[in-house]
């Protein structure tokens, strides 16, 4: 499906964009994380292990989680409930790390957070990294403007974000935080 066509997003209060005050946002000290699951259970995805740090408001590292690739393939199954997402870090916002693309198994998802974050709050370094993230997932329709908006944010060429044309479907997970493994 072409960007056009379906913009997934995990978004805090349907917020497009870095909209967030700036200053600086602590970030949580690195704590170990409960041991991986061995064997996850049918449809739902092992957290890693090992460190981790935490950015905003408090996520845990313990509990039932879903793939990116889960979620997306049962976007109707989670709608309107909590949910927990693990996935690869694979873009972050450039300008406050206040969104990240999560990436697994070939698909992708990006997630947005809530404000008021003050500052940054996700690092650069994050990319490449396991994360996690929770919140009620919603699906809406955003506008063409807001969708080129977070198209041009990731870094999309002016040639992708021109194909966006008319409103877009999102995926938005109300989410006030995250952890991310192996950072320090």
């Amino acid at each position: 499906m072409r960007l056009s066509h379906l913009i997934l997003m995990l978004s805090a209060a349907g917020i497009v964009g870095c909209q967030c005050k700036q200053g600086t946002t602590p970030k949580a000290e690195a704590q170990p994380a409960a041991q991986a699951v061995a064997a996850a259970p049918a449809g739902k995805a092992a957290v890693p292990s090992g460190a981790f740090v935490a950015y905003g408001e408090p996520v845990s590292a313990d509990g039932a989680s879903i793939s990116v690739q889960q979620l997306l393939a049962n976007v109707d199954q989670y709608t309107g409930k909590p949910v927990r997402v693990v996935g690869t870090v694979d873009k972050v916002c450039e300008r406050k790390g206040c969104w990240l693309q999560m990436a697994d198994g070939g698909k992708s998802l990006f997630v947005k957070f809530t404000c008021p974050i003050e500052g940054r709050l996700i690092p650069m370094d994050a990319v490449g990294k396991q994360a996690v993230a929770q919140g009620e997932l919603a699906i809406k329709e955003v506008s063409e403007a807001d969708a080129r908006h977070i198209a041009e944010e990731a870094g999309k060429s002016p040639e992708e974000v021109a194909k966006i044309v008319g409103p877009q479907k999102q995926i938005t997970l109300k989410s006030p935080g995250a952890i991310v493994y192996g950072l320090k």
